[in-house]
């Protein structure tokens, strides 16, 4: 069975500008996508000057015609102009070579690299096996030489549309199967979080390929703070309370109050409240937006996992060694004892 994952190119790359040289960017990149006949997806969601957005385009198939027994059709009431329209496109993606790239995915974003202003670049190519698989529910067996294939004609397209500005290169164009697997699920499948380590990795996957991965998030929040809280020997809130399960930890001596209200402040109010508000009213998020509540709990995560996992740090806990005022506190009860002792032996 195919893996879907493994058919996709995602390269990341880095073109030095200032913000008003921008404009001229995203010009410059559908300029070049429209001479190779590649199309936005959605007129509406060209690039405009004044924000950064994330644009899709696909192959241009050109102008299909109708063949004269679909006509005949749609003439006698069996068929609309969409049910037309939808079985020309399913015969042409069909009849189309699977290793062709077809849907190209840009997001942009300014930032700083080495010290340089300018737009990083994530550039991502999806092949027509990709649709064939996803859309038309072909059972598709590829062997290595057809993996192969697609992984050269899609990592060389996204080279090529990047040399055309001449971009620098910052991650090299793979599949995504092959760097999907985060550091931080590698550290939870370490100390045995397997669950949470595959509802990340599915998360991750899902953000990759532009869908919706709100609900793994959500799942990785709430298992993650159960588990762990167990692996203290406390009995953990619900899974839909990680409010609490964080409390639990400060009350066992792994947090102290300013961190607990750390965690609770970025973990619990601004990502997992506002996913969850998400998920009810089944909003569409942001690429960037739902990349950054990632990277933000993958913190919260890694820095749980060492203290509490690893070292078992305890903070709360009462120091075997005195400060200054409990040394002299403890010496001037000894001397009154021993003042007491003298006293008694001489009566």
């Amino acid at each position: 069975m195919v893996i879907v994952e493994n058919l996709i190119v995602k390269g990341k790359y880095f073109f030095p500008a200032k913000v008003d040289q921008v404009g001229n960017l995203k010009d410059t990149l559908q300029e070049y996508l429209a001479k190779k006949m590649y199309e936005p997806e959605d007129t509406r969601s060209l690039f405009f000057r004044d924000r950064f957005l994330t644009a899709n385009y696909r192959l241009f198939f050109g102008r299909l015609d109708a063949p004269w027994k679909y006509k005949w059709r749609k003439a006698l009431g069996f068929l609309t102009e969409q049910e037309i329209q939808t079985k020309l496109y399913f015969n042409k993606l069909g009849s189309t070579r699977g290793e062709i790239p077809y849907d190209i995915k840009i997001c942009l974003s300014f930032q700083k690299v080495s010290d340089v202003d300018g737009v990083v670049i994530e550039i991502m190519s999806k092949p027509v096996a990709y649709y064939q698989i996803t859309q038309m529910n072909k059972n598709m067996h590829l062997d290595k030489t057809e993996y192969s294939l697609i992984k050269h004609e899609n990592t060389e397209f996204i080279k090529e549309i990047m040399g055309s500005i001449h971009a620098r290169c910052l991650s090299e164009p793979n599949l995504i199967s092959s760097y999907i697997q985060t550091a931080i699920s590698q550290k939870l499948l370490s100390y045995k979080f397997e669950k949470i380590a595959k509802l990340l990795d599915e998360g991750k996957k899902k953000v990759e390929v532009g869908e919706n991965a709100v609900g793994e998030l959500i799942g990785v929040i709430e298992n993650f703070l159960s588990e762990i809280v167990t692996r203290v020997n406390l009995q953990p809130a619900g899974l839909h309370q990680p409010e609490k399960n964080i409390c639990k930890l400060k009350d066992a001596g792994f947090l102290n109050e300013k961190t607990e209200g750390t965690i609770q402040s970025s973990l619990f109010h601004a990502v997992y409240r506002k996913l969850k508000d998400i998920d009810h009213k089944k909003e569409e998020i942001d690429y960037f937006d739902l990349m950054l509540y990632y990277g933000i709990t993958e913190s919260v995560v890694d820095y749980l996992l060492d203290k509490i996992v690893k070292y078992k740090i305890k903070t709360n806990v009462k120091s075997t060694i005195p400060d200054k005022k409990e040394a002299a506190d403890t010496t001037e009860a000894k001397d009154e004892v021993k003042d007491d002792k003298v006293k008694g032996d001489k009566r």
